[in-house]
């Protein structure tokens, strides 16, 4: 909940900055033909790369790209074979590779008999470079927001308040997950965020 909504709030609040932040995307292609007479091909069903997963060596070279990776799914869903290129950086496609193997499961193709086939196709995994450009010179603003988020999630008495710099307001939410106790029941909760750009003299 708390992560969820923090990006939220933080979006909110650099509007006039060019953040590119974004967890890597992923798309996929069969190098077979489409199945024939009620077969299916392998679908993901677990399996995930975020920004997190971008390899400080790649960060620091400033690298970014596509890694188009041509992996095996067996029979049983799982990746036994992974090759990647494309990306222009060895370490992207190395890491893409390996996290693919990692975390990446399938539920395995199945030929017109409905019996689990190997499958090969090809997975593009898009690195962007996380970081954040700011397009406008940084002022002096504070913002604040607090709101009750009551035991079925609505939210109520939400308050904010801006002061410096001109900018976009925190808009209320209108729904929270519950917040739960030691014992997992929901309890109704008091919660204030804080946003603050500041600017001083360099030293």
């Amino acid at each position: 909940m708390k992560k969820m909504f923090l990006s939220f709030v933080v979006g909110s609040f650099l509007a006039g900055f060019s953040v590119n932040a974004a967890a890597p995307t992923e798309s996929g292609s069969v190098t077979a033909a489409e199945p024939v007479g009620g077969g299916a091909r392998a679908t993901q069903i677990a399996g995930y790369i975020t920004d997190d997963d971008y390899p400080p060596s790649a960060i620091r070279a400033e690298e970014s790209g596509t890694s188009v990776a041509r992996i095996v799914i067996d029979a049983e869903g799982k990746v036994t074979d992974c090759v990647a290129a494309g990306s222009n950086s060895a370490s992207l496609d190395l890491v893409t590779c390996k996290l693919i193997r990692e975390r990446f499961l399938f539920k395995p193709a199945r030929d017109a008999k409905g019996i689990t086939i190997a499958e090969t196709r090809t997975q593009r995994i898009t690195w962007k470079l996380p970081g954040m450009r700011m397009t406008e010179t940084p002022q002096p603003r504070r913002q604040t927001m607090s709101f009750t988020v009551e035991k079925d999630g609505s939210v109520s008495d939400c308050k904010s308040a801006d002061t410096g710099a001109p900018g976009p307001s925190i808009p209320c939410p209108v729904y929270v997950p519950p917040v739960l106790d030691a014992k997992g029941n929901p309890v109704a909760k008091r919660v204030q965020f804080i946003n603050e750009v500041i600017v001083t003299d360099k030293k």
